[in-house]
C-alpha cells in the first residue's frame, strides 16, 4: 500500500473500510498525550478479517498486520 503526498491511495482512492470495524483511538480526552487532531493510520487486514478483532492500538501493533501511516488529519 502506498500512499500519495496527500495521504490517499497513489490511484487516487480511499482506503477500502471494513464494514463493521470500528474506529479505534489512542487516546481520550484528560489523557496526556490526547490531541483534538487526528492522524489517520491505515491497518492492512485480510480479506476474511472479521470485524472489530483489532480493538485497540495495542492490537494493531502486535497483529502483524501492516499499518500505513496516512497525511490526513481530522479536527
Amino acid at each position: 500500500v502506498e500512499l500519495d503526498e496527500r495521504g490517499k491511495l497513489k490511484d487516487g482512492k480511499q482506503p477500502e473500510r471494513v464494514d463493521g470495524q470500528y474506529n479505534i483511538y489512542d487516546s481520550v480526552p484528560g489523557m496526556k498525550q490526547y490531541s483534538p487532531l487526528w492522524q489517520f493510520n491505515y491497518v492492512v487486514v485480510p480479506r476474511d478479517y472479521e470485524p472489530n478483532t483489532l480493538r485497540s492500538e495495542a492490537d494493531c501493533l502486535g497483529s502483524g498486520y501492516p499499518i500505513v501511516k496516512s497525511t490526513l488529519v481530522e479536527n
